[in-house]
């Protein structure tokens, strides 16, 4: 039962700040911490009707596929997700 008061709290966190100190007092903070605050930003930013992605087609041709580009993603987050995520851009397996 007190896992459903703790959703109920998370639920009305008003803000991304807000919401990782309860995960933190409820012990559930971590490694991913840094991850958990850059999500929290983007759907905050996207929540107040900021644009936070923003979707290039590729040309026809091109090796690479379509673009997804995180709008409001500072430098720094930026370098986490690179540190994350080192394989860089994934292109679709062949159909």
């Amino acid at each position: 039962m007190a896992e459903l008061g703790f959703v109920a709290a998370l639920a009305s966190a008003g803000s991304p700040d807000q919401l990782l100190g309860l995960e933190g007092s409820a012990g559930q903070s971590g490694r991913f911490a840094d991850l958990d605050r850059l999500a929290a930003n983007l759907v905050a930013a996207a929540l107040s009707g900021s644009k936070v992605a923003e979707i290039t087609r590729a040309r026809h041709g091109e090796k690479d596929g379509d673009r997804l580009t995180l709008t409001t993603v500072s430098a720094p987050e930026r370098a986490l997700l690179a540190g994350s995520y080192p394989n860089g851009p994934r292109s679709r397996p062949p159909p």
